[in-house]
């Protein structure tokens, strides 16, 4: 039926031997008016975007199928991609109503950056079809690709009290491809309920030229010792806000340095060239023990006229008589690096019995090795004290201008 109006139609039965006519009554006439489908649905697309941009790899592409005047309602459709040559093609009967379909950026051609439009076509039942040449939607949005979410955070204890020490692969510019320009951006919490945003962060690192799958080690300090933390972290490429999705959580607890520094046994002192003074030395302990380096520590120095022992080093103070107490820095001393400090203003000619223990960041202070007590302590040695020289010139000045018998 090629044209719209009223049709008869006719039902007319014969038998073998005899022809029908309509007065035999095996003639049936039926009048109908056709009307033909003429007129394509009315269709919507959207691509959901943030203010214009949409993020990759895989972004959805949601569009509605409308009714036309004749509802029939099932539609085969078309998303085609402007200055591609990707189509997807959907034969599936689809009904009224919204559908979504998932678009692989990359693999239909996306590149970063680049303004894309997306637009349906749509074939009813009647063969009408909605397109960009008749009422179709387009939706013009500007593709980004953000780095790919890193999978790999880890958290283990630092070396020093308070520290985490985070560990974890970079990703590519574009999902795992690509030398990335940017940034990573670093979280942490004692909640582990906290609602994670990249906005919301306490470390930033930023990358230039930086390869994927490069190994990247940060240590977290400040930390409270012995507080369990909560870890997360993000990317971003060179391209404003196009951060990565959230990584995995990684958790530990901050260190807790118990382990303090081997106690000094080879501290001497001799007598300085002026007065008053006396030269020590000793060799730097480590931090544990005797390994790593003493960062924030400090040396706590006693001298007294009298011998220092391991039961009297503590209660030997700024107020005991004649006895000083010097505490300076370790100066960030190496494990059997040489130490030396000059001490003044002592009384000259006297003798001096000296000690010192080694304290790390953490408030460990060496002990006194084995059971001797003055295995610390520096012999005793007196101060310099030089016998003044010989008057030279000599003069005598009057000092009355009175006889004296």
């Amino acid at each position: 039926v090629l044209d719209e109006g009223t049709w008869v139609l006719r039902l007319q039965l014969d038998d073998t031997y005899n022809t029908g006519s309509s007065s035999d009554g095996n003639v049936i006439e039926s009048s109908v008016t056709v009307k033909l489908d003429r007129t394509a649905q009315q269709n919507y697309i959207d691509v959901p975007s943030d203010d214009g941009i949409i993020y990759g790899p895989v972004f959805p592409v949601t569009y509605t199928l409308g009714e036309n005047s004749y509802s029939i309602g099932m539609y085969n459709t078309y998303l085609w991609l402007p200055g591609t040559s990707y189509v997807l093609n959907n034969p599936s009967d689809l009904g009224q109503g919204q559908h979504t379909v998932y678009l692989d950026g990359p693999a239909i051609g996306f590149t970063e950056g680049g303004s894309y439009s997306v637009e349906l076509y749509s074939y009813d039942l009647a063969g009408n079809v909605r397109g960009a040449d008749d009422y179709a939607t387009a939706s013009s949005v500007e593709y980004l690709y953000p780095p790919s979410a890193i999978t790999c955070l880890s958290a283990m204890q630092g070396p020093r009290q308070g520290q985490i020490e985070l560990t974890w692969t970079a990703p590519g510019d574009d999902g795992t491809v690509g030398n990335l320009d940017g940034n990573f951006r670093i979280d942490y919490s004692t909640n582990q309920s906290k609602l994670w945003n990249y906005t919301d962060f306490e470390v930033e690192l930023s990358t230039v030229n930086c390869q994927p799958l490069t190994a990247f080690k940060k240590k977290v300090t400040g930390l409270t010792a012995g507080t369990t933390y909560f870890f997360r972290i993000w990317t971003k490429d060179e391209r404003v806000d196009n951060w990565s999705d959230i990584s995995n959580g990684a958790t530990t607890w901050a260190m807790v340095d118990i382990i303090a520094p081997a106690a000094i046994s080879n501290l001497t002192a001799l007598t300085g060239s002026l007065d008053g003074d006396v030269n020590l030395q000793w060799t730097a302990p480590g931090d544990d023990g005797t390994i790593d380096v003493i960062a924030d520590g400090s040396y706590k120095i006693k001298a007294a006229t009298f011998v220092i022992t391991s039961d009297n080093f503590d209660l030997i103070d700024s107020n005991t008589p004649y006895a000083y107490v010097i505490e300076i820095s370790t100066d960030i001393d190496s494990p059997l690096e040489t130490h030396t400090l000059k001490v003044t203003g002592l009384y000259p000619g006297t003798t001096y019995f000296f000690a010192v223990e080694t304290g790390d960041e953490a408030g460990n202070w060496s002990i006194w090795p084995g059971t001797a007590p003055t295995i610390n302590s520096a012999s005793f040695v007196p101060a310099e004290d030089d016998i003044p020289g010989q008057p030279q010139s000599p003069k005598v000045n009057p000092v009355s201008t009175n006889a004296i018998d």
